[in-house]
């Protein structure tokens, strides 16, 4: 594997590895944020119910009990369960209701339970509606406990919600991983890939006899260092090509002197040895 294939991994392991952790805590926190301003409609819907009776007489009028219970899924579609719970001959049961079928019914043991205590309780349920937000809070008034108040919230809408923000994060995020990885890449490119290229181009020609060819210096870092070490080498090389061809040119023509020289006392021996024989 090339060291440009090498930091390009590098590079998009980390870069999804830091992506995908990013992701998972900004939709980890978006979506308990954005659960509990969800969670406000159901404790707004509370408060309505809570405000509306300040009295016992009013929790006896069964008409102001229905018209309040309309009214807050009125202003509210979201709410789909709302139960006015009054504690009568030693037995909590349900006095208005949106699903009229629980009028006159006994409640459950969360109502119970929220009845004998001062707090609220809330928790998300599953019912045949569909998953719900439910928060049952008790009837105190004047520091008697009349019953309970019972409100449910549909979770669907924040389902979708959370969908389609989740999307859009996602979409948003995925399109800055790539201007992120491509960022990345072409720095690394420039600082790193381009100048190994250089030194690469270097050795390449300097290897075809050509020990004039010098590399622009062109940081201080370790790559800057080791092209001018590049640069000292192939200087040095040059020096010493160029004293190794001085000596050549005299040694060869010391020899040609000699051969010449040679030549001259040869032909000088022949003459000097036919004119003695004549």
């Amino acid at each position: 594997m090339s060291l440009q294939l090498k930091i390009i991994s590098i590079v998009l392991v980390s870069s999804l590895i830091t992506f995908f952790s990013l992701i998972y805590f900004i939709l980890s926190y978006q979506e308990e944020v954005f659960f509990r301003i969800f969670q406000q409609q159901a404790f707004g819907a509370l408060n309505y119910l809570q405000t509306s009776f300040t009295s016992s007489e009013d929790l006896k009028n069964e008409a102001k009990l229905q018209e309040t219970i309309s009214r807050v899924t009125y202003f509210n579609p979201d709410i789909i369960k709302v139960n006015i719970n009054l504690f009568e001959k030693e037995k909590l049961k349900t006095a208005a209701s949106l699903d009229s079928n629980l009028i006159g019914k006994e409640c459950d043991l969360d109502n119970y339970a929220v009845f004998q205590s001062t707090e609220f309780l809330s928790q998300e349920l599953k019912e045949q509606q569909g998953k719900i937000f439910r928060i049952t809070a008790p009837i105190h008034l004047s520091g008697v406990k009349y019953g309970t108040y019972d409100v449910g919230l549909s979770l669907a809408p924040f389902g979708e919600s959370l969908k389609f923000i989740k999307e859009k994060v996602l979409t948003i995020m995925a399109a800055g991983l790539i201007l992120l990885i491509l960022i990345f890449y072409l720095f690394f490119k420039k600082i790193i890939l381009d100048p190994i290229d250089e030194l690469k181009t270097g050795v390449q020609v300097f290897a075809k006899g050509k020990f004039n060819y010098r590399i622009e210096k062109k940081s201080s870092d370790e790559i800057g260092e080791l092209t001018q070490s590049f640069n000292q080498m192939a200087k040095e090389i040059q020096k010493s090509y160029s004293s190794l061809e001085e000596i050549v040119k005299e040694r060869t023509k010391k020899l040609e002197e000699a051969k010449t020289i040679l030549e001259i006392r040869s032909k000088n021996y022949f003459r000097d040895k036919d004119r003695s024989q004549d």
